[in-house]
Parts: C-alpha cells; structure tokens; sequence
C-alpha cells in the first residue's frame, strides 16, 4: 500500500466522520431534549425507571442483531462480496440476510411479548418498578423487529461508503417522541397513561425509520428484492452466522451485563434504574456522536485494508483512536467537573426532583470516568471485526462481563446505583486494554509505536488539568457573581456556602447552571484548544483543519 492510499483512508474517516457528527449531534441534541421532556412529564422515579428496565429487552436485540454484532460483522463480509463478486451479489446476499432476520426477530418478539402479557394479566409481580416495566414489555416489544431490520440496513448503507444518510434514521425516531411528549404535556395528567402513549411512540418512530432506510438502500443500490432462490440461499445464512455468531454472543454476554445492572438498580431503590437512565444518556451524548462516527467509518476503511497492508491497517486504526480520545478525554474532565450543573439543566424541572437529581448525580460520577474507554472500544473491536475475527472480541467481552458482575456485588453495597455505574467503566477500561495486547501480540509491538502514543497522553494529560483548572475558576467566578463561595460541582460541592434563601433558590436554578456551564465551557476551550496546538499535538491541528475549515482539496 502507497502513502498516498494511507493518506486517503485518514481523509475518508476525518471527512466522513465530520459529517457523521453532524448529524449525529443533530439527532443527539433532540434526543436530550427528548430525555429532557420525559423527565419532566415521567419524573425521575418509579414511571422512569420502569421504562428503563422495559426497554431493555429490545436494547439486547438492538445490540445482538441490529446496529450491534450483527450489523458490525455485516459490513466487512459486504465489503468483501462487492470487491470479489461484485455490487449485485453483495445486494443479494443482504436482501437474503434481512429476510431471515426479520422472522428470527418476529419469533422471539412473539415469544417473549406473549409470556409478559400473561404474567401482567395474572398479577403475580408484586414489585411496582418491575409491574409496570412487564405490562409495557408487550407494547415495546415489536419495535425490537424495526430497529433490528434498521441496524443491518445501516451497515449494508455504509459499506457502500452511506454513511449520512443512515443517521437521519436516528433524527426521525427522536421528532416522534418529542411529539409525543408535548401530546402528554397538554392532554394527559395521569403518568400511566403517559407512558403507554410513550411506547406506542416507539413503534410510530421504529416504522418511520424503516420506511426512510428503504428510500436510502434504493439510493446506494442495495434495495431489499426477495424470491424463492434468495431466502433460500443457505450458504448466505452459514457465511453470516460463522462470521457474526461469535460476535452475537459476545454482545449478548456484554448486554446480559447491562440487564444485570438494571435489574440490580431495580432492588436498591425506585430512583437507582432511573439515576442509572438519566446519567447514561448524558454520557452517551459525546459517546454517541463522536465514538459512533469513528467507529462506523473506521470499520469500511479498515476492512479495505486488512488483507492488503497491515501497516496501513494498525496507522488507520490509530488514527481514528487518537482522534477519538482527543475527544472524549477533555469531555470526560468537563463532565466531572460540571456533571450536576449538566444534569440540572437538562432535566431539573416538572416531576424530576432534587432528589432524583442527587440520585442520577451519584451514577453519573461512576459513569464519567469511562467516557474515553465506552468510545474507544468502538475502535477497539472494529480493529477486529475489520479483519472478519470476532471471536476475539466475544471472549474478551465474556471476561469483562464476569468482572463487571463481580464488582457490582462489591461497590454497590457502600456505593449504591454510583457503584454499578463504577463498575461498568472499570470493566470497559480492561475490555480495551485486553483488546490493544491481543491487537500487539497479533501485529508486533513496534508497528503500533507505542512511545509516540505514551507522549501523545502525557500532552494530553498536562493540556487537560489546566483547562480543568481554568474552567473550574471560571465557573467559581461566576458563583461569586451570588456571592457564593464556590461552584456546585462535583469535586466541590462541599464548599458551597449559601447565605439565604433567595441566593439558595438562585445558586439551585437551571439558568444559574447554564450561566456556570457558559463559563466554564468557554474558558476551558480557550486553554484547551491553543495549548494543544502549542503542544504541537496532531489531532488537534487535524481538529482544526478537518473539522473546522474542513478537508483541503488536491
């Protein structure tokens, strides 16, 4: 492989990527808004936390058969299929593979909705979050089958090199939501009915974004034409599961995680799930933007590459990891600092109360430290679903979920629902370090030059703590404006002196917190920015070329 075709895979992931964002912050901002109404109307308590745990089901088989394991293994093969046989025979094998997918879903759907409605009608669940949670599971179930058939849909679109288009999908779910939302704001006052109406949304927004992604694949000339000989192309089928099951299970052992989590949350207290719901969305605003562009972009890239050049195989997956990191480390650092500010001032009004507000500030202290190890790992394991091997992945995966357990049964008895979510970053920070050995041991150390990325996170480091530093005075100074002694952050809250009541309803409002996340955000990319560029550090200057005054023209 030539520099110059290196050189073009970093400009397709850099300018793809950007676009990608785009749109993806789009769909992230409504989706906070969205999170920000349902807060207000559902509360941070048991009709919260009931819709949590409903949804979980239908996130495993997101994750397991959608835009996860499956739809991750689906685009190397695509890839693959189009250079060997061509662009007719990669639409056929995926018009055979969303055939079978769309059964196997309506099967389960129909296995797990029947059992729910029964128990419901019964009444044999005495636990109110978990009641509720069970009559909803019937209504939300169906929307497994939608969002799966979109996820495989996505991939094929992106190994075609669609990568916009498909994020628009998210954009369409989130407008129906919020319809539905205001719809209960102003006609409905009883929060049961309210989330009834919130599932049915759900469907609303799963048909919208099936019908959208039709519309895509005739674009990109992948559209879904089924016959006889197509559903019954068996060798299809056995490619996909020898290639994708490994992958399936490993999602599935990572998502039996995150179900353990919930349904742990679930026993320590009516507002731990929600807490849990809550913290997790506002971490998956920078996760979902960034990690889900290089990420979905990283993996058609590498996959042209993997049996080509494994030197410019590891340089891409590099990049886009180091990139990723600029990213997210500095957001991890603002997070911890002005989490409570952030949570106030998305969600801090209508049924969400102070204390539900304690409860999702104590997850998302144990969520916060893992914001760069959730978004790396999406580089981590494209490094290996890029060269078909997902078996790797899947026992990695299979041993961080047994520790993820494990420290769950020891940090959430003195650290309650901020333990759980403690655990689950320890646990993603091994899942990536196992992954970069076996990624070393696979290549050899020195094609992964190491000491250059040792000074790469030294320079981040140091770039980071004084931007951290400027924000927090910063937002202190704002405080002051109160005459209160210090920001109500996370690290100082302790320090918070409030002379009277009316300087305490002020210091406690969203628009104080907002006034506190303007300053602070401000100061600290002022200091972030300029140092990382005196610092001399790559991405950043990427930053600003690609993302900011976007890609030089030959």
């Amino acid at each position: 492989m030539t520099a110059s075709s290196e050189e073009n895979g970093k400009k397709i992931i850099a300018k793809s990527s950007r676009n990608v964002s785009l749109s993806v912050l789009t769909s992230r901002v409504l989706g906070l808004f969205r999170d920000l109404l349902s807060a207000s109307v559902l509360g941070g308590g048991k009709f919260m936390s009931a819709w949590a745990i409903a949804l979980m089901i239908p996130s495993l088989f997101r994750k397991i058969l959608g835009e996860g394991a499956l739809g991750t293994a689906l685009v190397p093969i695509l890839v693959h299929t189009e250079e060997t046989e061509g662009e007719k025979r990669a639409a056929e094998k995926f018009s055979t593979i969303f055939f079978w997918l769309c059964v196997v879903m309506g099967v389960i759907t129909c296995l797990v909705a029947l059992p729910a409605w029964w128990v419901t009608k019964m009444g044999w669940i005495t636990n109110e979050v978990w009641r509720i949670a069970v009559a909803l599971t019937p209504v939300v179930m169906p929307y497994s089958i939608l969002i799966c058939a979109v996820g495989i849909m996505t991939s094929c679109a992106n190994s075609r090199r669609y990568y916009f288009l498909p994020t628009i999908t998210a954009i369409l779910q989130n407008i129906v939501m919020i319809g539905a939302l205001f719809l209960m704001m102003l006609c409905m006052d009883d929060q049961g009915k309210r989330l009834e109406l919130f599932a049915l949304s759900v469907l609303f927004s799963g048909v919208a974004e099936l019908l959208f992604m039709f519309f895509v694949l005739k674009k990109c000339g992948s559209a879904v034409r089924l016959s006889w000989k197509r559903i019954c192309d068996s060798a299809v089928v056995k490619e996909v599961v020898k290639v994708a099951l490994p992958g399936m299970f490993g999602a599935a052992a990572l998502q039996l995680s995150v179900i353990v989590d919930q349904a742990v949350a679930g026993f320590i207290s009516v507002y731990a799930p929600s807490s849990l719901y809550f913290a997790n969305r506002l971490i998956l605003l920078p996760i979902g933007i960034f990690a889900f562009a290089f990420g979905t972009v990283s993996i058609a890239e590498m996959s042209r590459t993997a049996e080509k050049s494994s030197s410019e195989f590891i340089h891409l997956l590099m990049f886009s990891l180091k990139n990723l990191l600029f990213i997210t480390i500095p957001i991890a650092v603002f997070m911890k600092l002005f989490g409570p500010e952030l949570l106030r001032l998305f969600f801090m009004r209508g049924a969400f109360t102070e204390r539900a507000l304690s409860e999702a500030v104590t997850a998302l202290n144990g969520y916060v430290i893992g914001i760069p190890f959730f978004a790396a790992v999406k580089v981590t394991v494209a490094g290996f679903n890029a060269r078909r091997d997902m078996k790797t992945p899947f026992y990695v995966s299979l041993f961080c979920v047994f520790l993820n357990i494990v420290l769950n049964l020891i940090l959430m008895l003195p650290l309650k629902q901020g333990g759980v979510a403690l655990a689950t970053s320890l646990s993603s920070f091994v899942n990536n370090l196992l992954l970069m050995v076996l990624l070393c041991k696979i290549f050899g150390t020195k094609e992964f030059d190491f000491r250059s990325f040792a000074v790469y996170l030294v320079k981040m480091t140091i770039v980071c703590i004084i931007a951290g530093a400027g924000a927090y005075l910063a937002g202190k100074y704002w405080f002051h404006l109160f005459g209160i002694k210090a920001p109500l952050t996370g690290c100082f809250a302790e320090e918070t002196v409030l002379p009277t009541a009316e300087i305490a309803r002020k210091a406690f409002s969203p628009a104080t917190a907002l006034g506190t996340l303007v300053f602070g955000s401000a100061a600290f990319g002022l200091i972030f920015l300029p140092l990382s560029l005196a610092l001399r550090i790559e991405e950043a200057q990427t930053f600003v070329k690609r993302f900011l005054h976007g890609s030089r023209k030959k």
